[in-house]
């Protein structure tokens, strides 16, 4: 059974990761001359950060008893190693490639069509602090999923009632974040948002039976979603149809869970592959084969946008899987990166 729930649980990360790929292969300069980049930015933005940080928080809830074993320097040890130190090592490392490049006319010039133009080290160390930073947008994941696993970590620990306060904290945020009208802008307002997510994993995900539901929750969840888009409604202007979105994203979500514990065969393997390397290839597909393969291929070469997405998103999966085969070789350079 353990196994057998693990598999899902890769299956589902290998989801999850996908949509993340399609999402950062989108870029902007895509979707804005693309309609079908814009769809399928739309679709995979829809769900993606959110079934990833559910399943975050329900990896945390099978580690649970683990967890309780470590002292707290065993434990925060080992999440700065797993999630801190990848985090700053690689965004310095693209923040340096980026400072390079703008050094060089020609490139600078592309680089004014997106967010990697020159900058200084404190505006990079600042935005490492906040998990703001331009060059590596898309690890906010990681700099949130820490604070996460630390506060629900430091509530287990200090309380033995921790489930019951878990499921008041989610039912608080939630309404809260309804209040705050899904803001997402600022720093708060982001880490809110995603910890009621994380918490669902927590609080939800051991309740969820197997059972064939999914193909009712992918479609409440993307029929609306699609009702909610060729209406045109503006977000956050109608707080019920906001609240509403929110709730199908969840239904979407569960969906997608079940259909991970439903596949089988060659698809099952796939994903499950990608699941087990998600970390890889949600840290070294972008930028440089997400954006900037989008921004380049556009600008530079003016290739049929079509030919771009195929490009990106082959290279988002097949780099990262290189590179992590070098790193498995290289003990140093393992610790470096979260392994």
């Amino acid at each position: 059974m353990e196994k057998k729930r693990l598999d899902w649980l890769d299956c589902t990360r290998g989801i999850g990761i996908i949509l993340v790929v399609l999402t950062h292969s989108a870029t902007t300069v895509l979707r804005e001359n693309y309609k079908l980049a814009k769809a399928i930015y739309e679709g995979s933005f829809f769900i993606d950060r959110q079934l990833l940080m559910v399943l975050s928080g329900y990896v945390f809830y099978l580690a649970k008893s683990h967890y309780k074993k470590l002292n707290n320097i065993e434990f925060f040890k080992k999440k700065v190693q797993r999630i801190l130190v990848p985090y700053i090592v690689y965004s310095f490392i693209v923040y340096l490639f980026f400072q390079v490049i703008n050094e060089i006319p020609f490139l600078e010039a592309i680089m004014e069509y997106s967010v990697y133009k020159k900058s200084n080290i404190v505006s990079w160390a600042k935005g490492i602090l906040t998990g703001t930073n331009n060059y590596t947008l898309h690890l906010w994941f990681l700099y949130d999923l820490f604070i996460y696993v630390c506060i629900t970590y430091i509530l287990m620990k200090k309380f033995k009632n921790w489930e019951k306060i878990i499921v008041v904290s989610w039912g608080i945020l939630t309404v809260l974040s309804y209040l705050l009208e899904w803001k997402q802008n600022g720093i708060i307002d982001n880490l809110i948002y995603f910890y009621t997510w994380f918490l669902m994993g927590i609080v939800l995900c051991p309740k969820i039976k197997d059972c064939k539901i999914w193909m009712w929750g992918i479609a409440i969840g993307y029929g609306y979603f699609i009702l909610y888009h060729l209406f045109e409604c503006e977000r956050m202007e109608n707080q019920i149809l906001e609240l509403l979105y929110q709730l199908t994203k969840g239904a979407a979500i569960i969906g997608i869970i079940q259909l991970g514990k439903e596949l089988r065969g060659k698809i099952l393997y796939i994903c499950k592959y990608i699941g087990k390397n998600s970390m890889d290839i949600y840290l070294f597909s972008q930028p440089f084969f997400g954006s900037c393969i989008g921004v380049v291929g556009y600008q530079v070469f003016h290739l049929p946008v079509i030919v771009i997405l195929i490009i990106s998103i082959t290279l988002s999966f097949i780099v990262p899987i290189i590179i992590l085969k070098i790193l498995t070789h290289t003990k140093y350079l393992k610790k470096l990166f979260g392994h």
